[in-house]
């Protein structure tokens, strides 16, 4: 969400948003769930260390109340990459805010997956083939070096 709002406020100034890239934010339905933490889990947590478990979860609540109230307007980036979480229902319910092209890219992972390091390096490979298709060159150099 954070990218579409800010590719909105620069277009609003009149600046140009080539590409729009969409890490699987979520709106609708799956935000008006919010958190679900499993009881044992939460025990376990708040055993550790009640306090910190208190700001994590209050920190959860705040984030889906403001996931919640966030109410997207269309933009119209040249082009945008909606990468998708396998547990995503409904990835089309961000069409109707993008004007322009809507790229699906699936990215195999949960969700809560999205943000592991090798998601995020699978993530930054597709994209970069995308804006520059002689970067799988690149990476192969990369790998290889490590």
């Amino acid at each position: 969400m954070l990218a579409h709002e800010v590719a909105r406020q620069l277009i609003e100034s009149g600046d140009t948003v080539e590409i729009l890239v969409l890490l699987d934010p979520r709106i609708g339905s799956d935000v008006l769930q919010g958190p679900v933490i499993d009881d044992a889990v939460e025990q376990s947590l708040r055993a550790l260390d009640p306090e910190r478990f208190e700001e994590y979860r209050t920190r959860c609540v705040e984030a889906d109340a403001a996931a919640i109230a966030y109410r997207p307007s269309e933009v119209s980036p040249m082009s945008t990459i909606f990468f998708v979480a396998e547990d995503n229902a409904n990835p089309t319910e961000w069409q109707p805010f993008i004007n322009g092209p809507l790229e699906l890219v699936q990215s195999g992972v949960a969700h809560h997956e999205m943000g592991s390091d090798a998601t995020m390096a699978d993530i930054a490979h597709l994209f970069s083939r995308r804006i520059d298709p002689r970067s799988d060159d690149k990476f192969d150099d990369i790998r290889r070096a490590n």
